[in-house]
């Protein structure tokens, strides 16, 4: 009864709002082609998003508003490459240390209805709302503060409001990169401070200059509007073509893919979910996932290396029912605007050596238990392991497979009540060192920490050749023990008939609405 109720309230929201926008593109458009835009894009999202200060927006879906919400010095595509965002052009000094960023002067914060009472009418009267170089400085100072990319910046200044200089300790390639995503977006220190804390909490507490602002934020719908402060609105391709951009909160993946063509112009579903496309809809890979025995190196016997790596060792992957065992991260992850895999190559893994096996189960001891959790589909999988680590071990291990629905596992995981599991590891950001970042400390299920990684991991963010420095970061997890890859379990983008122009990149972090055209 409440899924019935939930979808025929969302369904009576969807239509009183098409309603409305038919009524102004009828008037409007009468006797004109159509030509896909101004239409409503309904759009669903897993969780709603909470924290839209740029800095510390974490989820999918909060990336998603902050993406379309907000434009850096410079953007990058779905397929990784750069392009100018509120730079028009940049130049990088032949040591590689000093970047000059040149400001287009048609770019504009669009500011929250509320504005006025929350500067006071004095501050709002005299409230600039160019987007200059003085923005950057106070938003690339606040993601000073954050691990990765941002540590390497020295200094940033504006040489005047349309032209910013940032100094960098060491040069680094990746650091262009790093600029097109969501830390390093401009913020208005006037309007962050008239917030008082409550910076993109709320709708009226987020001042956008990207292609939408933010009209609704809300436990059900986010909703997004195009903002025509972004850019000169004279210039042709440069605004946003939908209506509105509706972000429903839908946390069940079959719900999701379901109602597609219905009541979702678009949606992006998991890689393990098993449900038919309903008909006339279209579905598109994303390589955004991998297969993997997770091991619980916080606590209990696997938080010994030895042990964790012999259960590797003791791994056939044809006994597995598997090939060749995947690189741990996902092929559609980049380092800089390359295809990382294409350019690291794959990991050495630990391979399946049964000697090395016995000898370093040698020194467990006592026997050794072991809690095995998985999805139901993988307990054959499971088993097959556990015959090879028996065998390996010689009997001196004994464990219990708990097969166990997806929301059961999940909380396992995030929980920590378990020694090692089968899960789906999803990568919710394209860039490697972020991808990496996310597999390692208390917010992965393995809860593995180690000072080499983090060297590594810093290194990688640092570096010219980010792709060589992720690869030893991601050996350095498979060599000890931490992961052990499976297989490529690619996700799906699903588009309902009439729906195109919708920019993703490769893993799904990355949606842009600006181009979404929708023939009913």
């Amino acid at each position: 009864m409440h899924r019935i109720t939930k979808i025929c309230t969302r369904a009576g929201a969807i239509l009183l709002a098409a309603g409305l926008c038919f009524c102004t593109i009828a008037m409007a458009g009468c006797g004109k082609k159509d030509d896909g835009s101004g239409k409503i894009i309904n759009f669903p999202v897993e969780e709603a998003p909470r924290r839209l200060d740029p800095v510390i927006a974490g989820t999918p879906s909060e990336l998603m508003v902050v993406n379309n919400c907000m434009e850096g010095l410079v953007r990058q595509d779905a397929e990784g490459n750069l392009a100018p965002g509120v730079a028009e052009t940049w130049e990088v000094s032949p040591d590689g240390r000093t970047l000059t960023f040149h400001l287009r002067g048609d770019n504009r914060w669009r500011l929250p209805d509320k504005a006025k009472e929350l500067l006071g009418e004095a501050a709002f009267a005299a409230f600039d709302t160019q987007v200059t170089a003085g923005d950057f400085v106070f938003g690339l100072e606040r993601a000073r503060g954050l691990r990765g990319e941002y540590e390497n910046i020295l200094r940033v200044r504006a040489a005047d409001r349309r032209t910013l200089e940032i100094t960098l300790e060491k040069p680094g390639a990746a650091f262009l990169y790093a600029l097109a995503r969501g830390p390093a977006m401009p913020c208005n220190r006037t309007y962050f401070e008239a917030c008082g804390g409550r910076y993109g909490l709320e709708a009226q507490y987020m001042p956008c200059n990207g292609p939408f602002y933010l009209d609704r934020m809300g436990d059900t719908l986010t909703r997004l509007k195009p903002n025509e402060s972004c850019r000169d609105a004279a210039s042709p391709g440069n605004r946003a073509l939908p209506a509105t951009v509706n972000l429903w909160t839908e946390p069940d993946a079959y719900m999701r893919a379901r109602l597609v063509g219905t009541e979702y112009d678009a949606a992006i579903v998991p890689a393990d979910l098993d449900a038919p496309l309903p008909e006339g809809v279209t579905g598109s890979e994303l390589k955004n996932a991998t297969l993997a025995l997770v091991f619980n190196c916080g606590a209990g016997p696997l938080a010994d290396v030895n042990i964790r790596v012999a259960l590797c060792a003791a791994l056939e992957p044809e006994t597995l029912g598997i090939g060749a065992p995947p690189g741990l991260l996902p092929e559609g992850v980049l380092a800089g605007g390359a295809n990382y895999r294409t350019a690291a190559g794959q990991p050495g893994g630990v391979k399946y050596d049964p000697a090395r096996a016995n000898a370093l189960a040698g020194g467990a001891g006592e026997t050794i238990h072991l809690t095995l959790i998985c999805a139901g589909e993988y307990e054959t999988l499971l088993r097959c392991a556990l015959q090879s680590w028996q065998k390996a071990f010689r009997l001196r291990l004994e464990a219990q497979i708990e097969p166990l629905e997806p929301e059961e596992l999940q909380e396992r995981l995030e929980d920590g009540e378990f020694d090692a599991a089968v899960a789906l590891l999803h990568v919710e950001r394209s860039a490697a060192p972020e991808a990496l970042r996310a597999l390692e400390g208390e917010g992965s299920p393995a809860r593995y920490r180690s000072p080499a990684l983090e060297t590594l991991l810093d290194a990688a963010a640092q570096t010219d050749d980010t792709a060589r420095a992720c690869l030893q970061a991601e050996e350095h997890l498979l060599q000890n023990g931490v992961f052990y890859p499976l297989r490529a379990m690619p996700g799906r983008l699903l588009l309902a008939p009439g729906v195109e122009g919708l920019e993703v990149s490769p893993v799904g972090d990355r949606l842009f609405f600006g181009g979404v055209r929708k023939w009913d």
